[in-house]
C-alpha cells in the first residue's frame, strides 16, 4: 500500500537457510529499491516489501534476485502491475455520519491494496471533478451521481477522450436523472424484486465472456442482485460492450470506448443496497481489472489497445492484435534485442502462451506500452522437480583439486626396488653369511646404510624437485600470481579472481596466461611474474629486512605489485582503518616513490580499453600509481621507472572479488551498486593493468603513431 511493492520469494524445500536481496530495477537497469530476505530451512515462500513513492514504483521494470545470473531469477513488470491514482466522487460528503453505509467506503476498501485512492471531503461534484482532472488521476469512480451538466460534463468528457477511465455506479439519483456520459441509454426506473419488471428470485451472475476484462475471474455462488438499472435494448448501439451479465442475460456492466478512454457503468450500487457484490472478493477483482484499463500519462495519446489481460476491442485486425518483440531475456537474465527468429505474439494469447525458442520471455509491443511475458506464470506456487518419475538423481557439481601421487608412488617404487635388490642378492648367496669373519658383511651393511640414507633423504629430494618443477613451470609460461597471506579465505578469493582475469585475457587479448599461481613472498622467485596481486589487511604479516630487499629488487627490475586493501575507503596514499595501517606498515619497509591518483590521459586509461574510472567489487575508492616525474618541460613528463610503467598500484576497490569465478566460470561474489555492468568494467580494468605491465608506455609513445596509422590504412 502507498507505494509498497510486495514480492514473494519461492524455493523448493531444502535443509539449509537461504538469504539474499531483491532488487527493483528500472528500464535503464537503475536500482530503484531493494529488500533483504532470509528463507528458513524447509520454508517454501517468504514475503518481502520495497517501500517507494508511487512515481518511482511505477518506473520499476523488473524484480531480480541479486547475485543470480539466470532468467529464472527475473520477474518483468509492465503497466498491468503499475499503481493507478484513482479519484472517488459521490453526492455525499466525505465526512458522512454513517461511513459504513457509504458507497465510497466499499470502493475505497476494494482499491486500497493496489491503487492510490484520492478522496474529496466536498460534496460539490463540479469542484471535485476540476481538482481530480488537474491532479492527473488515471481513473475516476463515481457512486450514484445523477445528471452531469455544464463544466463538469465538459471536463470529464475531455479527460476521458484523453485516456482517462470513468467508472460509474448506479443508484437512486441515476435512476431518476441521466446524462450523455454513459455507455448506453437506460430505461426510466429500475428493476427490483416486487416491482415492475421484477424477478421471482434474486439473480446470480453469468460466466464472463472471453472478450471481457473480467474473463477468468471466479464468480462466487453467494453473489446475488436484487435491483439494477436496465439498459434500453432498443437504443443500444453496436459500440456498447457488455462485460458482465446476469444469468437471465440482462447487462450488469456495460462500457464504451471514447477516443483513448473508457466510460464504464456498473448497473448496481457500490454498496450492498442493491446487491451483495460489494461484500464479495469478486468486487475487488473487478475493480482491479477496471483500473488496469487506464494507461500511464505518457501513453494516453496512443491509440493502442487497453492494458489488460484480454483483448477488449471488437474491431481489430491482425496488425493491431500482434505484439512485436521489443526486448527478450537471455539465459543469464539480461534483456537483449530480439533475434530474427523471435516471432510476434497475439495479445489475446498472452495468458495461455507457452515459453519456447520463438516466444522467449521479455517485453512485447511498443516501447512505452510493452507487455511483459515472464518465464514463470504468476498464478500458483513453484513445484519441485519430481526426480522419481524421471528415474534420475539430482547431484550438485563437485570440483575437487587433483591429488599429486608422484611422491608416494616414487617412495613406493624405491622401497620395492630395495626389496628386489635384496632378493637378488639372497638368491645369489650374497646374504648367506655369518658375522664372524664373513667377507659379505661389509657390502651388506653398506647396502643397508645406503638404503636407509636414501629413504631419509627422499622427502627432502622430493620437496626440492617439486620446487624446481614449480620454478620451471613459472619460467616457461606466463602466469598471473598472487601473494599468499596465510589466510585461506583471502588466498582463495585471490586465486579465484586471477582465474577470472586469466580467462578474460585468453578470450579477448593476445596475452594467453596459464592458471594463476600463489607465491610465498619469503622464498619463491618473483622474477617470473609480470604482475603480483597482494591483498593487504589485518592478516598481513610485517616484512623482514631480507624479504623487503627481495621485493624492492623485484620492482626495480620491472615487476608490478597491486596492493589491494579491499576496504573502499582509500582517499590518500596513507590512510585510516586496520587495512590502511597494515598497508602503511608494509610500505614503510619498501623503497616506494611518490604516489598520485591516476591522472587523466594516463596510459592505464587507454592501454587496451578506454577507461575513466577503476571499479572493482566497489567503485568509490581511487587507484594510486607512481607519480609522474617532471623534468622541467611540459612534454617530458615520465615516471621514474624504465619504460614509464609504475611499479606499484594501490586500490581499495577489491579487484579480486569482482574478477572471481568458480570452476564453471560463473561469478561468485556480488558487486555493487552497478552489478553486471560494474563487473564488466572491473574486468576491463584488469585487462588494462596487465597490458600496461607487459607493453609499458607503448600507446603513449608518439613515435609509433605514424606506423600505427599506416597499418590501419589511414
Amino acid at each position: 500500500q502507498n507505494g509498497v511493492l510486495y514480492g514473494v520469494v519461492e524455493t523448493n524445500k531444502a535443509n539449509f537457510d537461504r538469504s539474499g536481496q531483491i532488487l527493483a530495477l528500472s528500464r535503464r537497469n537503475e536500482v530503484l529499491g531493494r529488500a533483504s530476505f532470509n528463507l528458513k530451512a524447509g520454508t517454501q515462500t517468504i514475503e518481502s516489501q520495497i517501500d517507494l513513492p508511487l512515481e518511482l514504483r511505477n518506473q520499476i521494470a523488473s524484480l531480480r534476485l541479486a547475485g543470480h545470473q539466470s532468467a529464472g531469477s527475473v520477474h518483468l513488470l509492465d503497466q498491468r502491475s503499475h499503481w493507478r491514482r484513482v479519484g472517488l466522487i459521490s453526492n455525499e460528503s466525505g465526512k458522512a455520519a454513517q461511513p459504513l453505509l457509504s458507497a465510497l467506503y466499499y470502493i475505497n476498501r476494494a482499491l486500497d491494496p493496489f491503487a492510490q485512492v484520492v478522496k474529496s471531503d466536498s460534496a460539490d461534484v463540479a469542484e471535485t471533478v476540476a481538482r481530480f482532472t488537474e491532479r492527473g488521476v488515471s481513473v475516476i469512480m463515481m457512486a450514484d451521481v445523477g445528471r452531469l451538466i455544464g463544466a463538469p460534463l465538459l471536463r470529464l468528457t475531455e479527460w476521458v477522450e484523453d485516456g482517462g477511465v470513468l467508472v460509474r455506479f448506479a443508484g437512486p439519483h441515476m435512476e431518476e436523472s441521466q446524462d450523455a456520459l454513459l455507455p448506453t441509454p437506460l430505461r426510466e426506473g429500475g428493476r427490483r424484486l416486487g416491482g415492475a419488471l421484477s424477478w421471482s428470485k434474486p439473480q446470480q451472475l453469468a460466466e464472463f465472456d472471453d472478450d471481457s476484462p473480467f474473463a477468468g475471474v471466479t464468480i462466487p455462488d453467494d453473489v446475488f442482485v436484487t435491483r439494477q438499472l436496465l439498459a434500453d435494448p432498443s437504443r443500444m448501439s453496436d459500440d456498447v460492450y457488455i462485460w458482465a451479465r446476469l444469468k437471465d442475460g440482462t447487462p450488469l456492466v456495460t462500457a464504451s470506448k471514447e477516443v483513448d478512454g473508457w466510460v464504464v457503468l456498473v448497473h448496481v450500487t457500490a454498496n450492498s443496497d442493491w446487491s451483495s457484490l460489494p461484500l464479495s472478493g469478486l468486487f475487488v477483482d473487478m475493480l482491479r481489472r477496471l483500473t488496469q484499463l487506464s494507461v500511464a500519462p505518457v501513453a494516453r495519446k496512443s491509440n493502442s489497445e487497453a492494458d489488460n489481460d484480454k483483448t477488449i476491442t471488437k474491431e481489430s485486425d491482425e496488425a493491431n492484435t500482434l505484439l512485436a518483440p521489443y526486448q527478450v531475456l537471455d539465459g543469464f537474465g539480461q534483456l537483449q534485442k530480439p533475434a530474427a527468429t523471435v516471432e510476434p505474439i497475439a495479445f489475446q494469447n498472452l495468458r495461455t502462451l507457452k515459453i519456447n525458442a520463438i516466444h522467449p520471455p521479455g517485453f512485447y509491443g511498443p516501447a512505452e506500452q510493452s507487455v511483459a511475458l515472464n518465464l514463470f506464470p504468476q498464478s500458483g506456487p513453484l513445484k519441485a522437480l519430481n526426480m522419481k518419475t524421471m528415474n534420475a538423481a539430482l547431484h550438485a557439481y563437485q570440483f575437487k583439486a587433483p591429488f599429486n601421487l608422484r611422491g608416494p608412488l616414487f617412495v613406493s617404487a624405491l622401497i620395492f626396488l630395495l626389496i628386489d635388490s635384496l632378493l637378488v642378492l639372497w638368491l645369489r648367496g650374497a646374504l648367506a653369511f655369518s658375522f664372524r669373519g664373513s667377507k659379505t658383511a661389509t657390502p651388506v651393511i653398506t647396502i643397508c646404510f645406503l638404503a636407509l640414507g636414501i629413504i631419509i633423504t627422499t622427502p627432502a629430494l622430493a620437496q626440492e624437485e617439486k620446487r624446481q618443477a614449480f620454478e620451471m613451470k613459472s619460467a616457461l609460461n606466463t602466469h598471473l600470481a598472487y601473494v599468499k597471506t596465510g589466510n585461506e579465505e583471502i588466498d582463495t578469493v585471490s586465486r579465484q579472481g586471477l582465474r577470472g582475469l586469466t580467462y578474460i585475457l585468453n578470450t579477448r587479448t593476445a596475452v594467453e596466461p596459464l592458471e594463476p599461481l600463489g607465491v610465498d613472498i619469503t622464498r619463491d622467485e618473483l622474477a617470473f611474474y609480470p604482475v603480483l596481486y597482494w591483498p593487504v589487511g589485518p592478516y598481513t604479516k610485517p616484512l623482514s629486512e631480507k624479504v623487503a630487499q627481495r621485493v624492492n629488487a623485484y620492482m626495480k627490475h620491472g615487476g608490478m605489485i597491486i596492493f589491494d586493501t579491499k576496504d573502499q575507503n582509500s582517499r590518500t596514499a596513507g590512510l585510516q582503518g586496520k587495512s590502511q595501517l597494515a598497508l602503511q606498515a608494509l610500505l614503510s619497509k619498501l623503497d616506494i616513490p611518490r604516489l598520485e591518483q591516476v591522472p587523466k590521459g594516463h596510459v592505464l586509461t587507454k592501454s587496451f580499453y578506454l577507461l575513466s574510472s577503476f571499479p572493482g567489487r566497489y567503485q568509490q575508492g581511487a587507484l594510486w600509481v607512481e607519480a609522474a616525474k617532471n623534468s622541467g618541460t611540459k612534454s617530458s613528463k615520465q615516471t621514474s621507472q624504465v619504460d614509464g610503467v609504475s611499479t606499484i598500484l594501490i586500490t581499495s576497490n577489491d579487484f579480486a572479488s569482482a574478477w572471481a569465478v568458480d570452476e564453471g566460470l560463473q561469478p561468485i561474489y556480488p558487486v555493487g551498486p552497478g552489478d553486471n555492468l560494474q563487473r564488466e568494467m572491473a574486468f576491463r580494468v584488469g585487462v588494462n593493468i596487465v597490458m600496461y605491465a607487459l607493453a609499458g608506455n607503448y600507446k603513449a609513445d608518439q613515435v609509433h603513431v605514424p606506423a600505427l596509422l599506416e597499418r590501419l590504412g589511414q
